[in-house]
């Protein structure tokens, strides 16, 4: 007498949660979701590009952060304003041998004036051009 055994299998469906969806995923994919992940030439020739230009694009950022060169010390004396006195009128006086449009913008910026216009009676800073 022979005796037999007669297994059947059962598949139950039954919801999973999510918890049990991420480990079915990690187990086939990995935990980055690249397992298996292949590049071709022209993508790992786009990815090499795409991190030179973002490695580029970080230096040029990084080198306008950087400080500039101080300052140098400007020579420069003191004019009283007189009467009549203009910013034109004393760029010509220092005879620099240049553009006196140049020299009154000098003027301004080392005074910090709004504009060209100056009062009598007001100290100006003059830069000393050496020849």
């Amino acid at each position: 007498m022979s005796v037999g055994i007669n297994a059947q299998s059962a598949v139950v469906a039954f919801p999973m949660t999510r918890k049990m969806e991420r480990r079915v995923f990690r187990s086939q994919y990995g935990i980055t979701g690249l397992r298996g992940l292949r590049l071709t030439r022209r993508g790992k020739v786009t990815l090499i590009l795409l991190a030179f230009l973002m490695s580029l694009g970080l230096f040029l950022i990084g080198s306008s952060a950087m400080a500039r060169q101080p300052l140098s010390a400007v020579p420069v004396e003191t004019y009283p304003v007189a009467q009549g006195d203009s910013l034109w009128s004393i760029a010509e006086s220092m005879s620099v041998g240049g553009d006196i449009r140049d020299v009154v913008a000098d003027i301004v910026e080392l005074n910090k004036l709004p504009s060209a216009a100056i009062e009598a009676g007001s100290i100006i800073l003059l830069p000393v051009y050496e020849d």
